[in-house]
């Protein structure tokens, strides 16, 4: 159970089109947060008017800033290389 809590958890500091953790996490009119690079790679050079993840039409292709998203990234970041550096 806490395995599989830990597990969501994780994935969710991950872009869902690049598996990647966020650098520069950004909220979609879909409600979803992805990657700045790879949502716009999607929604402007590949043309498409829909969420990656739904398939359903974007109202508008306005991307905002996640700053806690960013900064929950950061500080599992930081935390994992604490640990790393007291058991290496």
């Amino acid at each position: 159970m806490m395995r599989d809590l830990m597990h969501r958890r994780f994935n969710s500091l991950l872009c869902p089109i690049t598996l990647e953790p966020f650098e520069d996490p950004v909220v979609a009119a879909d409600g979803r947060i992805y990657e700045r690079r790879a949502i716009e790679d999607w929604l402007y050079r590949e043309g498409n008017n829909n969420s990656p993840l739904t398939n359903q039409p974007l109202p508008h292709k306005m991307l905002m800033p996640c700053d806690a998203m960013r900064h929950c990234v950061a500080e599992v970041v930081e935390f994992v290389e604490s640990m790393r550096r007291q058991f290496l």
